[in-house]
């Protein structure tokens, strides 16, 4: 998902992620944000919602399941590239 004040704002994401999990039983349930939330929301509030939501989506998915919460904004550098996308390789460089 974009950001997790979406999941937590949208009716009925809890329930549709915690019936997904009852029919898989996966190992490991991730729920991926690329933030927290848009700009001008408070990022601290969401915080403190997610949390929740996860002990909440925990006690629903039972002892079986892990979940894991992961948000690329609390990954340094997850918005910058390391490598110049253009092109390569040995026959391209003769046009340059």
């Amino acid at each position: 998902k974009l950001s997790a004040s979406i999941f937590l704002n949208k009716a009925g994401a809890f329930d549709k992620f915690v019936k997904v999990i009852g029919l898989l039983r996966p190992d490991v349930a991730l729920l991926a944000f690329e933030r927290y939330c848009a700009e001008v929301e408070d990022v601290q509030a969401t915080k403190a919602r997610l949390a929740g939501a996860a002990r909440v989506i925990r006690e629903r998915i039972g002892p079986w399941t892990k979940l894991e919460i992961l948000v690329a904004q609390d990954v340094e550098g997850f918005n910058d590239f390391s490598a110049d996308l253009g092109w390569y390789g040995r026959r391209v460089r003769k046009y340059h």
